[in-house]
């Protein structure tokens, strides 16, 4: 779907255990993704101990108040409701 058409029509809740290496390996493999194509990874920071990234650019946005796990290599974006 394209951003406008999700817009008002989906509503992301967190509830926690999220396994995002899953995604974060399709996102690797994917034909349609540029090798050097930067990641924007959205997380309430309630997903597994470490994930591993090929070397590409990567950045975070969480809840304000929510920590990663791990010392993040790009920019982390917090945000509140």
């Amino acid at each position: 779907m394209r951003p406008e058409e999700i817009s008002g029509k989906v509503k992301v809740k967190g509830r926690g255990g999220t396994i995002l290496q899953l995604g974060i390996d399709i996102l690797h493999r994917s034909e349609d993704l540029l090798d050097n194509a930067p990641l924007l990874i959205i997380t309430d920071g309630k997903y597994e101990n470490s994930l591993s990234f090929k070397d590409r650019e990567r950045d975070f946005l969480t809840l304000r108040g929510s920590c990663l796990l791990f010392v993040a290599k790009g920019k982390v974006f917090r945000f509140r409701f």
